[in-house]
């Protein structure tokens, strides 16, 4: 394996211990806590943790060469432990994706389409890059948000991942 792909497949199992760090937390929140709104972007946990998710499950289409105009309808309002089962999935499939995905193509700029249709480029490398750091910000208004409700959220620190390997 290059060291490209080493390092892109480690940011990959940080993002997903990360996540998974974080549905444990969400795990235990009442209907109320998950669906109360707590502000940003996204108003609720259960809203950011979907944009969360449903942003990894676009890009991932996209990598795969497909270009969807829409989040999945899985999407609509989910309780925590069936968003945590579908991202468990996509987390699974992109961990394979990445395997198989030939060196040439992280390289190279992968073209898409954006929801609204708009043309789209950048490298593919680039890409997962960009999915790795979309999430950490989604999971620091999480973990403020567990804080606004009296509950203490887990570190999720790239430097605490790496000393507890």
């Amino acid at each position: 394996m290059t060291q490209r792909k080493v390092d892109l497949t480690e940011l990959l199992t940080f993002n997903d211990w990360a996540t998974r760090l974080l549905f444990d937390s969400v795990g235990g929140l009442s209907k109320d806590q998950w669906t109360k709104e707590v502000g940003g972007s996204f108003r609720t946990i259960q809203g950011t943790m979907a944009h969360m998710v449903g942003a990894e499950w676009i890009w991932l289409e996209r990598w795969r060469g497909r270009s969807p105009t829409s989040s999945p309808e899985w999407l609509s309002l989910p309780d925590a432990a069936e968003l945590e089962e579908r991202w468990e999935a996509l987390a699974a499939e992109r961990a394979s994706w990445l395997t198989s995905c030939p060196e040439s193509e992280l390289e190279a700029a992968l073209s898409y389409r954006r929801l609204n249709g708009e043309p789209g480029f950048s490298r593919l490398e680039l890409l997962v890059r960009h999915v790795v750091n979309h999430s950490t910000y989604h999971r620091g208004q999480v973990v403020a948000f567990l804080r606004t409700l009296g509950k203490a959220p887990p570190s999720t620190d790239l430097v605490l991942w790496d000393r507890l390997r």
